[in-house]
């Protein structure tokens, strides 16, 4: 019980720690576009535009766009404006990273956006299914597949994710909990994790480090806790590196679950594809793993 009570005051001098640095917290406030912004344009059509504004009304949009030229938008026709910083290499993308909310396992802090959702399968058995219920809260809900070819019923999995960002969207804090159940017969294995994660960054360029403490029904609280560490890079318009390693052993394990993920990532706007290679501590070769998310 001493070692448990002294893991919560770590984690919760992390929390309060992490709050501190986060400062000024802007809970996802829409931003003004104004002369001088470099800016891109989502239309209702699909299409889009990226350049500097020129002039901007309630009405119109005038923007220098490099290579053509000034180019008037009827703002009826909008459906988002973002707003890049000007030493930002995301400047340089068409689209930001589609999955930036997820590594290939782990999470990061920045949060899905109200009403934005993915759907990511992990070597066929894993299915994940994650929506933004406000700008500061999502949940990802699935199941593995692998149990129902055996007739069993299937290992189920949720994780809500509560998220806060300060002013310049480059530094986020999340909480959330990670919980799975699995069902046989009268015995059922109830586990998971609670934690807390901050992430340095944007969507196509971030680092996360987060620390959790794991749990389950027959084993109670885990004495050590698990920690994430994270990253994921843009290398081109339509390819990127994930890469994630797990930090932990649990007292109620047999083993370590000490792991890691490196991938590299291709990203179109509304899908993504992870490939790479698994590995862990008391493994004695990597494996390969890929996986697939589609974005709605």
């Amino acid at each position: 019980m001493k070692n448990i009570n002294t893991t919560f005051k770590a984690i919760l001098c992390i929390g309060m720690f992490l709050f501190c640095i986060i400062g000024n917290i802007d809970a996802q406030e829409s931003k003004k576009a104004k002369e001088g912004d470099f800016i891109r344009i989502e239309m209702k059509d699909g299409k889009s535009y990226k350049g500097t504004v020129k002039s901007i009304s309630s009405k119109e949009i005038s923007m220098m766009i490099e290579g053509t030229g000034t180019v008037n938008i009827d703002r009826s026709n909008v459906d988002e404006i973002v707003i890049y910083d000007l030493n930002s290499s995301a400047k340089v993308f068409d689209y930001d990273n589609p999955l930036y909310s997820k590594y290939y396992l782990g999470e990061s802090a920045i949060g899905l956006k109200k009403g934005e959702g993915h759907y990511q399968n992990i070597l066929i058995v894993g299915n994940f299914f994650s929506y933004g219920f406000s700008d500061n809260f999502s949940v990802t809900g699935g199941f593995e597949s692998a149990s129902l070819f055996g007739g069993r019923f299937p290992v189920l999995f949720i994780n809500p994710k509560f998220t806060l960002h300060n002013a310049n969207d480059k530094l986020h804090f999340g909480v959330g909990s990670f919980t799975s159940l699995y069902i046989d017969g009268s015995d059922n294995l109830l586990f998971g994790a609670a934690y807390t994660n901050v992430t340095l960054g944007d969507k196509n360029n971030n680092v996360t480090m987060g620390v959790g403490l794991p749990w389950a029904k027959d084993g109670g609280i885990a004495n050590l806790p698990i920690f994430q560490i994270a990253g994921m890079g843009r290398l081109t318009n339509r390819i990127g590196i994930v890469g994630e390693i797990f930090i932990a052993n649990p007292d109620f394990a047999d083993n370590s679950l000490t792991f890691g993920t490196l991938n590299l990532r291709f990203m179109t706007k509304q899908a993504v594809f992870d490939v790479g290679l698994f590995a862990a501590r008391e493994g004695e070769f990597p494996f390969p793993v890929a996986s697939a998310a589609l974005i709605f």
